[in-house]
This record gives C-alpha cells, structure tokens and sequence, in this order.
C-alpha cells in the first residue's frame, strides 16, 4: 500500500476547506492539514515534524495571497510543489503576472470538481523529486 500523499490546505473559508478535506479524504489515501490564511500555512510548515508532498492553495486571501506565499516558500528554499486555485482570476493566459516564474505547478478555477483537484494534486506530487528534510525542523 501507498503512502498517503500529505496535503496542506490553505483557504480563508472554513466551509470550502470542510468541504474539500472531506471529499479529498474520502476519495483519496491522503492526511490533511488546514489553515485559514498563508501565514497559518507558513507556520504549520516551519513548525511541523510533517514533510508535506503539496500544498493546495487559495490565491485570493485576507493577508498574505497565494503569491505571496509561494514566494516566501522559495526564498527560503522550499520546493514543495503548489497547487494554485481561485475564484477571481485565471491563470491560464500566459500573459498574467505570476505565469513567467511558474513557481506553482498548476492551477485550478474555481469553482472546482474534486475530481480534477485530485488529478492535479497526483501530477504535482508524481512530478516532484522527494523532498529533502529541512533544517530545523522538530
């Protein structure tokens, strides 16, 4: 048997986080964890034993954005593979700000099928080298 994929979920919505572990968790072998803003998120993953195979990410967010998040991740030389979603803008021109650095590995409109999230959670986790540990971690 496989490993369960480990996907942290960031969404400042209590309901679609709710939602979204729970239909994850019921059609995948997979262990959530979940915050409410990118700062939570940063913190779970600086402070956590868990070595995470993917974050699942909001863009849009009261606070730090989805952006933001990701970049903070690689200046501190995290590679964990993002998965991107949102409600209010697409990324699927190539033109959009954030698309040259393609530091994320995919994106998902909202709103969504579990379906597809899954499918794009596999690709990312699949197209991804194990990560190594990280320093200072408990």
């Amino acid at each position: 048997m496989k490993n369960p994929i480990k996907i942290l979920l960031i969404d400042d919505d209590c309901d679609v986080r709710a939602t979204l572990s729970a239909q994850l968790i019921h059609r995948m072998a997979c262990e959530i964890s979940e915050a409410a803003s990118a700062e939570e998120g940063l913190e779970l993953i600086n402070g956590s034993s868990t070595a995470f195979d993917v974050v699942l990410t909001d863009v849009t967010m009261p606070g730090m954005d989805g952006f933001e998040f990701i970049r903070i991740l690689r200046e501190n030389g995290l590679e964990i593979p993002v998965l991107l979603m949102s409600g209010d803008i697409d990324l699927s021109d190539d033109d959009a700000d954030h698309t040259s650095e393609r530091s994320y590995c995919n994106f998902i409109p909202k709103p969504w099928k579990v379906e597809m999230i899954i499918e794009k959670l596999q690709e990312c986790v699949s197209n991804q080298a194990p990560m190594p540990a990280i320093e200072g971690r408990h």
